[in-house]
């Protein structure tokens, strides 16, 4: 049997969050024995880690001390965070080790490459775009070096793969375009779990209110709707360390009857199949498995035009891409707010797509890398 280290930063509320736990609980335990390493024992997704995978526990509690962090930003930081993972890890050694995000997961997988002979790191963005990471590592070239330490670097699109290589230029090193597997089955069962009223068209958003959702971009596109005369509710379903001035943003637009920020939802499906719209506002997204989700239960879809959406909708195949001004997203909205036909075009696209998403391929994929 092979034994397997999944590292990752948390289990919060995120997508790569929610599809680590899909892949948990469907990998074959009969024929690997995986352990769960996390570097904060946090977050929503705690309670979901299958009985069948070990919780090894994780190098922190809760945050992170502020001195740990600003060391961390320093050389001697770095040998810091090598000490506490070595500790964590010694005596224990691995068929393979899988850093499951970039970042935090990746620079602490780096430290300890040697405790397996098979090495795989998931990278979830587009780096060349949304380069986040670089803050964790000492320079690009550092972050490169660990990326070449892996036997294997999987990607949840091409673009992402591609943009990827542009900014590494990588050698020898084996690279797979794995996407987030879906499990059809159960978003379509969960969402009948709970019965959410509609009245008016609806929009729905998901997502962590961060800076790379665009809330803010949302907002306005709505604004514009609304002074137009539109009849509309939006819901948004998240929270993030922005939510406060996205609702402030909100209130000065006089946009508070008609959106509702509901926070953060366990089971998000019935929100979304009771909509009419689903909307993705973001910059930048790898690939962004809550589109999926919105495909599956037959939802169309609208989001701007960046890798990852434009992976899985096509050019306006299966949803709507825009521009990123708001007046596009807006435009993108009343298309199909106003044209009952093209509404229930796209929603016939979405229940074609959907049938290409299944969780047991994905799997099969990931057990020929692990």
């Amino acid at each position: 049997m092979k034994k397997i280290l999944f590292i990752h930063s948390s289990l919060g509320g995120g997508g790569a969050e929610r599809v680590l736990i899909d892949i948990l609980k469907n990998i074959d335990t009969d024929s690997f024995q995986v352990d769960l390493l996390l570097i904060y024992g946090t977050g929503v997704y705690m309670k979901d880690i299958p009985a069948n995978i070990n919780y090894i526990g994780c190098l922190y509690e809760k945050k992170r001390p502020f001195w740990k962090w600003f060391v961390a930003r320093l050389h001697l930081g770095h040998l810091f965070e090598c000490r506490e993972i070595r500790r964590v890890m010694k005596g224990r050694y691995y068929d393979t080790i899988v850093s499951f995000m970039e970042n935090g997961p990746l620079k602490y997988h780096g430290f300890i490459t040697d405790k397996a002979q098979n090495n795989v790191s998931w990278v979830h963005t587009d780096l060349l775009n949304n380069h986040y990471s670089r803050c964790s590592f000492l320079a690009d070239n550092h972050e490169k070096k660990i990326y070449q330490k892996m036997n294997t670097i999987v990607f949840v699109s091409d673009t992402a793969l591609n943009n990827f290589q542009k900014l590494f230029n990588l050698r020898n090193v084996n690279m797979k375009v794995i996407h987030n597997p879906i499990d059809a089955v159960r978003i379509q069962t969960r969402s009948l779990e709970e019965s959410v009223p509609k009245i008016k068209f609806t929009l729905c958003a998901v997502g962590r209110i961060c800076p790379q959702k665009r809330y803010d971009r949302l907002l306005h596109a709505v604004k514009i709707l609304y002074d137009k005369g539109c009849d509309i509710t939006v819901n948004i379903l998240g929270t993030g360390y922005m939510e406060a001035e996205i609702k402030k943003m909100c209130s000065s637009l006089n946009l508070d009857t008609i959106v509702n920020f509901l926070g953060f939802k366990e089971n998000p499906y019935p929100y979304i199949k009771n909509s009419d719209v689903f909307c993705l506002s973001s910059d930048t997204e790898g690939y962004p498995t809550v589109v999926c989700e919105a495909i599956v239960l037959g939802v169309p879809v609208i989001a701007t035009d960046i890798v990852g959406s434009r992976d899985i909708i096509g050019q306006n195949e299966y949803g709507l891409l825009t521009g990123l001004t708001p007046e596009s997203f807006a435009d993108a909205i009343y298309s199909l707010y106003n044209d009952e036909s093209l509404l229930n075009y796209y929603k016939r696209k979405a229940s074609e797509k959907a049938k290409e998403f299944g969780i047991s391929r994905a799997i099969k994929e990931i057990n020929t890398i692990i």
